[in-house]
């Protein structure tokens, strides 16, 4: 689908590909106008060269459901999900988890709503922040850049890994976080985290997981940049 207007790309009732790829080029943004609309395909390459992708963002918070990517007002993740089948039971069988191409001017708030985990080649927000939700993870497609980049980041993965191995593979999540005051990386992961900050610094917020966590900063700092101190007092 490629758009040459100024107006929004909207998703009503989905789109699904059993057997390729399905791409959005436009150069306003790219939404959905139902909670359930979703984007099914083995590949899904989005761009939106002058607005944003999703509605809004979401913050690394906690809400009725625990912790979790709370959606600012009016906000709305563009839901993609992989390539499956559904037996007379209602159970899917996936035969292609999704993998990810995003580019905005904007934001790009994308949730995968799929059993696989989401499969990272790049996703970039050059004006804007990015906020990846995805609860069986979030993981470098397989021979792709497996790349990040905007201001402020937030991934959650609340059951599996974001990235993953050590810094000498080739499965480790690469971020560009932002480097100004209001920027910052907000990581949730049920599993293990493995992330490298490429360039500048790494202005971490806050990074929660169930398993192993290795960060790497290959050219820059590593800086807490949460403000909010709570003492232990169990220390002296």
């Amino acid at each position: 689908i490629t758009s040459t207007g100024a107006g929004r790309v909207l998703i009503k009732n989905g789109i699904v590909n059993t057997s390729g790829a399905v791409r959005i080029d436009a150069v306003g943004s790219i939404e959905q106008t139902t909670a359930t609309a979703s984007i099914s395909a083995a590949s899904v390459t989005l761009i939106s060269r002058a607005g944003s992708i999703g509605t809004g963002t979401a913050v690394l918070g906690s809400d009725t459901t625990g912790p979790g990517a709370v959606p600012g007002e009016g906000a709305q993740a563009l839901l993609v999900d992989g390539v499956f089948s559904t037996d007379k039971d209602g159970k899917r069988t996936y035969t292609a988890p999704v993998v990810l191409t995003a580019s905005a001017a904007g934001s790009v708030y994308i949730q995968n709503i799929g059993l696989p985990a989401l499969q990272i080649d790049t996703v970039t927000a050059t004006g804007g922040d990015v906020t990846l939700v995805s609860a069986p993870g979030i993981v470098v497609a397989n021979g792709k850049a497996g790349s990040i980049s905007g201001g402020v980041i937030t991934l959650v993965a609340k059951s599996g890994d974001i990235g993953s191995g050590d810094v000498t593979g080739a499965s480790i999540l690469t971020i560009k976080g932002g480097q100004t005051q209001r920027d910052r990386v907000d990581i949730l992961a049920g599993g293990s985290v493995s992330v490298r900050q490429t360039t500048g610094n790494l202005r971490l917020n806050s990074l929660t997981a169930g398993g192993d966590v290795v960060v790497q900063v290959s050219a820059g700092s590593l800086l807490n940049v949460n403000n909010v101190v709570v003492r232990d007092e169990r220390k002296a």
